[in-house]
This record gives C-alpha cells, structure tokens and sequence, in this order.
C-alpha cells in the first residue's frame, strides 16, 4: 500500500508540474497507469566489499514477480515534432531473491540462499519517438532511471540507490480521442552496493538487470 500511494503522489505531482508549466496549444499531456510482470535476470558479478573484499559469489537467482506503475507525458504537437514526446515514470516490483547456494569459495553471502525478500523502486526520466497517425501508434523510448533496492530479511535489512538505464517499446491503441491501452516490453539496468549485508563492515555489490511486460490504460488531454 505505501508503494501504491508513493507512486500515486509522485505520478499527480509530475501531472500537475507539467500541465502547470507546459501549454497545452504546443502540447498532448497524457497520464497512465498499468501493470504486469517483470522477470529479472541473475544479478550477476556479485563481489564482495569491505571485509568481503576480493570474494567472488558469482550470480544471485532472482524470481519473477509482478510490477506496477504509473507515468505521466506529453507529446509536442508542433508541425514536424508531433512524434516527439518525454515522460517521468515510476515502476515496483517485489523480485524476492530464490532459495540457492553461493559459490564463494572463502564464505557464503548472507543475502544469498535464504530466500529474503527485495524491493526494487525504478523512476525514469524518458524520451519516446511514436509514430502519430491513427488509432494503433507504436513507441519506443531510452530513458535515465534511478533504481531503487532494499532487501529484507530475518537477520538483515539493506538498501542502495543507483543510476541506470531505462528502454521501453510498445504500442497504443486508441479507444476514444482520449482514452487508450498499451502495451510495452521494458528493460532496465543499473548496478547496486549494499553495505553491512548481515555483518558489519561486509557488503556486496552486483548488476541489476530486469526485462519485463507492462499493460494498461493511458489519458490524453488534447
């Protein structure tokens, strides 16, 4: 619920920046909202840091798990731009890491093997190219994110923030002038250092990188 109501501020925050600063003659803001899944593949190169220094637990399975999220845009309605648009997301999933044995060979890595749970936040600043004409508009975006981690467990709770990379491609088809569905296939990456990772002073780090399915409903206010 927290979550929900994080990205719901967030999401009417950036609706009423953009509406508020941006004129609607040489602009379409639209607001969405979907759902779906994402699976994340290993997190992989997982090296340790601090007292963990030099040891190499190879990669960390994580399982498939749902995703949610909303975004709000606009595309420019300028002659010859009106393929142009820009948008700020934000996207949860809860992508708990899988019960497994490290393969350190001096000690195992306390977040790996128990099955803690993970929680990834990812907000993206994105920049999408349409093909504007028509009930059926195809998309495709690249996008600056910053990824979010926290994982939990009964003897740990650790988290970190990382820059990384957002790519997005889909399609809209309108219902109405105003109201459409989606669909898109998304990707992103980033690179994560979690400190103190069950003992003081050991961490780990490794990279992040999730693929994933989104489906849903978008507003456009011409």
């Amino acid at each position: 619920m927290r979550d929900r109501l994080v990205l719901m501020a967030g999401v009417v925050l950036a609706f009423l920046l953009i509406t508020g600063s941006m004129e609607r003659a040489w602009t379409e803001v639209y607001i969405a909202g979907g759902a779906g899944m994402t699976f994340p593949l290993d997190l992989r190169h997982v090296r340790g840091t601090g007292a963990n220094h030099g040891v190499s637990f190879g990669s960390l399975d994580l399982a498939n798990t749902e995703v949610f999220g909303g975004k709000v845009g606009y595309f420019f309605e300028d002659k010859g731009w009106e393929w142009v648009g820009v948008e700020v997301e934000g996207f949860v999933s809860h992508p708990r890491v899988t019960h497994q044995t490290s393969s350190g060979p001096a000690t195992e890595s306390v977040i790996a093997g128990t099955g803690e749970h993970v929680r990834i936040v990812t907000t993206a600043l994105n920049v999408l190219a349409r093909y504007p004409h028509g009930r059926l508009q195809p998309y495709a975006g690249i996008g600056l994110a910053m990824v979010s981690a926290t994982v939990s467990g009964p003897s740990l709770a650790v988290s970190d923030s990382s820059p990384g990379l957002n790519l997005l491609a889909g399609a809209k088809f309108f219902l109405t002038e105003r109201v459409a569905v989606f669909c898109e296939g998304r990707y992103t990456y980033a690179s994560f250092q979690f400190e103190d990772a069950g003992l003081a002073g050991a961490g780990v780090k490794g990279v992040y990188q999730a693929p994933g399915v989104v489906a849903g409903m978008a507003w456009h206010f011409k």
